[in-house]
């Protein structure tokens, strides 16, 4: 079971009337970087407030740490602001690890504890558990060994509890495709290409380096169904791949010139970073020919959308796509499926488009989203407590860590508003 706190304060002092001078206690749930953030700002707004941190594994910060790629270590710093939380305030924070709140995704290793427990206890409750679950194409001959998502590869190479158990067998995979063209997509790439010698170095698992040393893998396909001007990933991480000595990144020339429509152009032309992004895609074009002498090869692929999985009886051996053309004004283009299609050998997939929201039980959620009127997603009912969301839950899946502060710095106004009786 699990000890929560006596309610803070008596009902009066929850009512919007009451000063931010009176003690509240204030439960959050989820400590990646929007709990984290959030507790940040409610605590600094609220001196006389207490804030329990909840958290279903038994350590903190979430996606930074299983969900940063193990060579971008500097991304993982923002893991000291998250401990200067802790220290600044360890008279009024506490984490309580290890314990769910209703039945997330991966409940029964620790505690648990209802939602509406935690409204009776806390005079505010904040959900900010993140998105614990993938967005999956369902395609023909999806199911069955060789066909991953990249959440899974990601938490598999960093060492999530959840996924330790995952086989990964690289020994006999040659060809590999990532479907998909975010940043997340690169890192799948570049691990699967990096020396291991050089990921060794780093604080990757030492189960991925063994798997990574036994790979077989020469090529790496990163696709997507819309163009270079559409392309989600930042041009550092782009850039990056063209820098590394163990594979070579190339574009075909072609396939570049085929995303360059009137409208494309006219994207590209009122975008700097856009236009830098086809700086450095015009110099992986430049490599193509390249492609056939190299030990290792990283190529992009625009304008491809997967239609199916073809399968041996060792599991996937190919990724069956078909040819798109885009279609639509600048800024609002499709990819529209042509007749024109081909199999591109592959005997490990990955999927990388995007995670999903799981709700809770006791949470208004609709069409994949949580319900909400800014942060606040339930109101206060009787000795029930508001109950407000912060991060991915709250906004969805999108945005780099940072995109978590202004997020945070709204929701924790809402609780003081409702809460603490702020402006």
């Amino acid at each position: 079971s699990v000890m929560l706190p006596r309610r803070a304060c008596s009902r009066a002092a929850v009512r919007p009337m009451a000063t931010t001078r009176r003690c509240h206690h204030i439960a959050v749930v989820g400590s990646g970087p929007a709990g984290f953030y959030t507790t940040k700002y409610i605590l600094k707004a609220m001196p006389q407030a207490k804030v329990h941190l909840y958290e279903r594994l038994p350590v903190p910060f979430g996606l930074v740490r299983w969900g940063v790629a193990p060579d971008h270590p500097e991304v993982k710093n923002v893991a000291d602001d998250f401990h200067s939380v802790a220290t600044t305030y360890s008279d009024r924070f506490e984490f309580v690890g290890n314990t769910t709140v209703g039945d997330a995704p991966g409940a029964g290793a620790g505690p648990a504890v209802e939602l509406q427990e935690l409204r009776r206890a806390y005079d505010g409750v904040v959900l900010a558990y993140g998105a614990e679950a993938d967005t999956r194409l369902n395609l023909p001959g999806e199911a069955g060994p060789g066909v991953l998502t990249a959440r899974e590869f990601v938490l598999w190479y960093n060492g999530h509890p959840d996924f330790s158990h995952l086989q990964v067998d690289l020994s006999r995979v040659q060809e590999a495709v990532v479907i998909g063209q975010g940043n997340v997509a690169l890192d799948v790439a570049r691990v699967l290409l990096r020396s291991p010698a050089e990921l060794a170095k780093t604080d990757i698992t030492a189960h991925a380096v063994a798997a990574l040393e036994r790979s077989a893998v020469k090529k790496v396909t990163v696709l997507g169904r819309r163009g270079a001007a559409q392309a989600a990933f930042t041009n550092k991480e782009l850039r990056e791949l063209t820098r590394d000595p163990a594979f070579t990144a190339a574009l075909d020339p072609a396939n570049l010139e085929a995303c360059l429509n009137e409208a494309s152009q006219k994207e590209i032309a009122a975008s700097r970073p856009r236009k830098r992004t086809m700086d450095i895609l015009q110099g992986m074009a430049k490599q193509w020919e390249a492609r056939t002498t190299a030990d290792r090869l990283l190529e992009i692929a625009f304008l491809r959308s997967p239609v199916g999985y073809e399968r041996g009886p060792d599991g996937v051996t190919g990724l069956k796509v078909a040819h798109t053309r885009l279609a639509g004004q600048p800024g609002s283009q499709r990819a529209m499926v042509t007749e024109q299609e081909e199999v591109l050998g592959a005997q490990m997939v990955v999927q990388s488009v995007g995670f999903k929201v799981t709700p809770i039980p006791g949470i208004p959620f609709e069409r994949g989203a949580v319900v909400r009127r800014g942060a606040l997603v339930l109101d206060r009912e009787e000795e029930l407590a508001p109950v407000f969301s912060a991060g991915w839950l709250k906004r969805g899946p999108t945005g780099v860590i940072a995109t978590n502060i202004p997020d945070a710095q709204e929701t924790a106004e809402a609780v003081v508003r409702m809460v603490g009786g702020g402006p």
